[in-house]
């Protein structure tokens, strides 16, 4: 049995058996000069907020989109996305969703809208953020791939922003070969009307 171990690569290994590169002295003098990856995301999330909030001034806009959406058209195209979902996020972690869900709810949201979409909206009904905030978007893009809540959520924040808002459409992917060439054909004719939007 030892035998067995001791050819299994040090990823493989139990606590204790396996390599231990941090602790060797030459590895704590490279990595003391090092910023910790904690301390270089919330840079990078810093600066890219940053650009989000002088987006207007840098000529730019601002678009609230979605995790599943076609992102890269918007990059292509020097619009800035944001992701209310992420800072919303964010209320969460710091414990803000009671405060901002009940903000939300005494205007007659249900309760059964996700913890994000009611998080978000209290956010904005009440001005409090853990992070500052986000910028207003100049447009929304709402995907429907990962809940239905997402269209509605975005509905609304458009219709209060007077903002225009697409919705991506992405139909179930299922195992039909004719189904599956209809479903790309359909969201290819929708990939070209968002970039001539």
């Amino acid at each position: 049995m030892s035998s067995r171990r001791s050819s299994r690569p040090p990823h493989f290994r139990g606590r204790g058996q396996g390599l231990r590169p941090s602790s060797s002295p030459s590895r704590r003098k490279v990595m003391e000069g090092r910023p910790k990856a904690k301390d270089l995301s919330k840079k990078i999330t810093k600066d890219y907020l940053e650009e989000a909030f002088h987006a207007h001034e840098l000529g730019k806009l601002v678009v609230y989109t979605t995790a599943q959406s076609p992102v890269e058209i918007f990059v292509a195209h020097d619009i800035i996305p944001i992701y209310p979902e992420n800072h919303a996020v964010g209320c969460l972690t710091k414990r803000m969703g009671a405060e901002l869900s009940q903000a939300i709810e005494d205007l007659g949201y249900t309760t059964h809208l996700c913890a994000y979409a009611r998080s978000d909206l209290g956010y904005r009904r009440t001005g409090k953020s853990p992070t500052g905030g986000i910028p207003e978007a100049d447009l929304f893009l709402a995907c429907n791939a990962q809940c239905f809540t997402l269209t509605k959520w975005f509905q609304v924040l458009a219709r209060r922003g007077n903002r225009p808002l697409f919705v991506y459409d992405t139909p179930q992917w299922i195992r039909d070969e004719k189904a599956r060439k209809e479903i790309i054909e359909y969201c290819v004719v929708q990939l070209r009307e968002l970039i001539s939007w």
